[in-house]
């Protein structure tokens, strides 16, 4: 199923906060300098972005490197409606860093570079201003809504909407709790929400209670969860973005103890039973508890945007 944006996205309570534009840095520490800024023609007319081709870039899902998706890239690349096709050149390793609390600001960076590449290589083709058509599958559809957003991270605001017309997600778990079975390591990100000398526990407790799961607390321990206090649902619509959020209902996840009690029961009752649960869909059953309902393979179709 695909769908654009859902009007049930859950409210968000968002502090004021100063927008800075996009930036480069030497470091993460020091000011915000200016990166990317919109220019007069830099959005082009609706005409030219409608007709010319647009490039494409793949962003892999967690744990995932460039090349599981060279076959997505090769099917995109005979449509004549896509300029270039890139990969963001992530390797199964760049992850690791966030398995034990670190930030996701390195994955940001190669999406940042991949963009300004494939940008670069389109736009020497065109003399129009083509606009990006990103595809984040998994977890790279929320990290995508992280860089198109204005706010800094670690340092660094992206401000990937100046150069994107549509984000389409596959199998993205948006609104993820994050609530694994094995736990895991928070990450450290008061600085992106709290400047120095700001008092914390004022601001968090100013919050209104109850009004979403997605408070400033949560936010300075989650990437995602922080994506979801600044960019609520279809955030940058109104910047022009295009959502469009693809799941499934293709596995139906199971309990262990299920898995274990529908097998004997196969082999007393039903033997030639195709359609027996398998650990795949006691894989998609733990990752569903993470979140909430039900969905395809591991992302639940409740946290789709």
């Amino acid at each position: 199923a695909a769908a654009a944006c859902l009007s049930a996205s859950p409210r968000v309570h968002r502090p004021g906060a100063t927008r800075s534009a996009r930036r480069v840095h030497a470091s993460r520490e020091g000011p915000v300098v200016q990166r990317r800024a919109a220019s007069a023609n830099s959005a082009g007319t609706l005409d030219d972005i409608a007709i010319s081709p647009s490039p494409v870039l793949i962003i892999p899902g967690f744990l995932s490197s460039a090349s599981k998706y060279e076959a997505m890239a090769d099917c995109l690349r005979q449509y004549d409606s896509f300029s270039n096709v890139a990969i963001v050149p992530l390797s199964v390793s760049d992850w690791y860093p966030s398995l034990v609390g670190g930030d996701f600001s390195a994955i940001l960076d190669a999406i940042d570079r991949a963009a300004t590449e494939v940008l670069d290589k389109s736009n020497g083709k065109s003399t129009r201003n083509p606009k990006l058509v990103l595809i984040g599958h998994s977890a790279g559809g929320w990290l995508a809504r992280c860089w198109l957003g204005s706010e800094p991270y670690c340092g660094v605001t992206y401000n990937g909407a100046l150069v994107t017309k549509t984000l389409c997600t596959l199998g993205t778990p948006h609104y993820s709790l994050e609530e694994y079975p094995f736990g895991r390591v928070p990450e450290k990100l008061d600085e992106q929400l709290f400047p120095k000398g700001a008092d914390k526990e004022k601001e968090t407790n100013s919050e209104k209670k109850g009004e979403s799961v997605w408070t400033a607390e949560r936010a300075s321990q989650s990437t995602l969860a922080l994506t979801n206090f600044r960019y609520p649902g279809c955030f940058e619509t109104k910047r022009g973005i295009h959502y469009v959020s693809v799941c499934g209902v293709g596995v139906v996840g199971v309990t262990f103890r299920g898995l274990v009690s529908e097998t004997l029961a196969n082999v007393f009752t039903n033997p030639k039973n195709k359609n027996k649960a398998t650990l795949a869909d006691v894989a998609a059953s733990v990752s569903y508890a993470t979140s909430c309902g039900s969905g395809d393979g591991v992302a639940v179709l409740d946290g789709s945007v």
